[in-house]
């Protein structure tokens, strides 16, 4: 029998609403937030997360997707990038139903097979069918019918763009979709992807592996001092605010106990690796780690933590 499941995910791959009661009922079996296992995505980065599209409007979508439990099942995707001006007011995208006046074109819509998922861990950054097809552009046009003193404030902080990507199983319709903004702007100086260094333990040491049965571990993303960049604001009232993004750290594993999903800048999250007898019989997954470091501004980047040969 055929089902079909349908998750929206957030602008850097999580589930909208529900984590918080996810894991206050992990007792009564649900996976914890950060557990890989299931089908679903866990960030849409974008290498150019904001873009003046009178400079330059393209940009490349890389998805990151994680199917632990599919085991390099056949994947399928579709992916719609459109102008959506109601996502700013908190809307969900909508790119079947979007302003096509101000593009001048219907919204763009790819579809294709997935690649890049493969043993052992079944997660990581997915290509695409053909060339190009995760490479979009911002028209020129629309800031410029946009242009007028009345819409300087949004020009300046940003026209909303939508990407919604949506990963099916065409066996069994199992289906998560993701979505991400894309703001464009006529900003001189434009917000770039947060640099993320590696990954140590308490004592300082680079963390490269990880393996069952090893000791508890307390483990910290590595970021530069100033990964959180700045920015300048404009108001309605004619007033500006130079304003420093938030940077936010979310942690994933396939098996082991985590602390916790979320960590700050210069925190800790405590790794409990499974025990080796598990992943031996095959009743547990090798343990690897995923780190995914964002900013609030569309901004990401990521890096995996294999299990140590």
């Amino acid at each position: 029998m055929k089902y079909q499941v349908r998750r929206l995910v957030g602008s850097w791959g999580f589930l909208l609403g529900g984590l918080t009661s996810l894991s206050a009922c992990s007792d009564m079996g649900f996976p914890e937030a950060w557990e890989l296992g299931t089908l679903r995505v866990l960030a849409l980065q974008a290498d150019r997360p904001e873009v003046n599209p009178l400079v330059d409007g393209s940009f490349t979508i890389t998805p990151v997707v994680s199917d632990l439990s599919g085991e390099g099942r056949a994947l399928e995707y579709e992916i719609q990038f459109c102008y959506d001006p109601a996502v700013a007011y908190g809307a969900d995208p909508d790119c079947d139903n979007h302003p096509d006046a101000l593009l001048g074109s219907s919204a763009v819509t790819r579809t294709g097979v997935l690649g890049g998922l493969s043993d052992p861990t079944y997660t990581g950054a997915v290509t695409e069918g053909a060339v190009g097809d995760f490479t979009f552009t911002v028209p020129a046009t629309l800031l410029s019918f946009l242009d007028s003193e009345e819409n300087a404030v949004e020009l300046n902080n940003g026209v909303p763009f939508s990407v919604v990507f949506t990963v099916t199983d065409p066996l069994t319709g199992e289906s998560v979709t993701a979505f991400r903004r894309i703001n464009a702007t006529t900003r001189s100086i434009l917000n770039s992807n947060p640099t993320l260094l590696g990954v140590q333990d308490s004592d300082g040491n680079t963390i490269t592996t990880v393996a069952a049965g090893g000791d508890e571990v307390d483990l910290e993303a590595v970021l530069p001092d100033d990964v959180a960049e700045s920015y300048t604001a404009k108001f309605r009232d004619g007033s500006s605010e130079t304003l420093t993004e938030a940077i936010f750290i979310s942690w994933f594993s396939s098996s082991g106990e985590l602390s916790g999903g979320r960590s700050e800048v210069n925190t800790f999250v405590t790794f409990t690796p499974p025990d080796a007898d598990t992943v031996t019989s095959g009743d547990t997954p090798a343990p690897f780690l995923f780190v995914l470091v964002r900013d609030d501004r569309g901004g990401s980047q990521f890096v995996s933590i294999p299990t140590a040969p």
